[in-house]
């Protein structure tokens, strides 16, 4: 967001006249006499005519504030390097604003120049949060690095985030393989509990996180922020810990509850969990990143999924795997 923003500031930038003074060999503007007279007439630079003069130039003031960030910036990202591609694009990112300014050296802004900055008359958005974005660099908010975590860019719970990464991947999933894709996120796989009377009752709605639908099968897929499956995986079922068990449960009650909401003939109630990339790898070599089980409900046909991503691997390698499996177990024209 930081960078977005001193991106946007750096293309808005307007030249503006600056009152230059500057020792030139033809004379310019104003020629300060007495300083030519003490300085250049006694070292026998006669062509030396110190001028002062209005020239159009970029604001290098604010230019250089940019620069003081950008660096910030770049230091910054730099400590992070080795957490994965994304950090490695928004340091080239960051390389490539500093191309922009190159010709002018960096300058720390005080609290003054800020406060003269944000109250300039005429005033555009691009100005205002540029500035913003400066200042909170200035203040070590908003950086990388564990050192600056109390940053103010946003704050997102780690389920959440985890969430929004599956949704990612089916989106991209969905447009391979011709699915239609509702999100709970957007409201669109809400289904209400009516209760009689109306003011009785607990819960009000069913929300499954994510259903995504192909011919005759509905999937059915809930991302749950826990380390179930790096346990399964790990131990037998008998040896995990009972709490790591009962919560397990509660998952695969709420995705099968979830699944009685599909319309179609073929339900696949999948839960997604987290796990490291050593273990996706791994996984993925012996043909094991999809648990599969399977049971009857009435006429229907219910398959119950349990698998993994790891957010240190790129999408589409993620959806690379994900696609066969989706093919193969849904049925319909694509």
């Amino acid at each position: 967001m930081i960078l977005r923003r001193l991106q946007i500031l750096l293309e808005s930038l307007q030249r503006r006249f600056e009152y230059v003074k500057e020792v030139r060999s033809t004379p310019r503007g104003s020629i300060h006499w007495s300083e030519y007279a003490v300085r250049s007439v006694p070292a026998a630079q006669l062509l030396a005519l110190p001028c002062s003069y209005p020239d159009l130039r970029d604001d290098r003031s604010l230019k250089g504030v940019i620069r003081f960030a950008l660096e910030r910036q770049l230091g910054s990202l730099q400590t992070q390097s080795a957490f994965g591609p994304h950090v490695h694009k928004l340091i080239d990112f960051c390389n490539v604003l500093l191309g922009k300014v190159q010709g002018v050296a960096p300058l720390t802004p005080t609290a003054r120049t800020i406060q003269a900055w944000q109250q300039r008359p005429l005033q555009n958005e691009a100005l205002r949060e540029g500035i913003q974005a400066v200042e909170w660099t200035a203040e070590d908010w908003g950086l990388a690095g564990l050192g600056d975590m109390e940053g103010i860019p946003w704050v997102m719970p780690m389920d959440a985030f985890f969430e929004a990464f599956v949704e990612v991947v089916l989106r991209s999933l969905s447009r391979r393989i011709g699915a239609k894709l509702q999100v709970g996120r957007q409201r669109q796989t809400v289904q209400p509990i009516i209760w009689t009377p109306a003011f009785t009752g607990s819960q009000k709605s069913l929300i499954p996180d994510f259903l995504l639908e192909r011919g005759d099968t509905t999937f059915v897929i809930d991302a749950k922020y826990k380390r179930h499956f790096e346990e399964l995986d790990a131990h037998s079922w008998r040896t995990v810990e009972s709490e790591i068990r009962e919560r397990h449960r509660s998952d695969l009650f709420q995705v099968l509850a979830y699944a009685n909401l599909a319309r179609t003939s073929r339900v696949v109630a999948c839960l997604v969990y987290p796990c490291e990339v050593d273990l996706w790898d791994d996984l993925k070599r012996r043909g094991r990143l999809f648990h599969k089980a399977e049971l009857a409900a009435g006429t229907r046909t219910i398959l119950l999924w349990l698998t993994a991503m790891p957010m240190g691997k790129t999408v589409d390698e993620i959806v690379a795997s994900f696609e066969v499996e989706f093919r193969a177990d849904s049925r319909g024209t694509i």
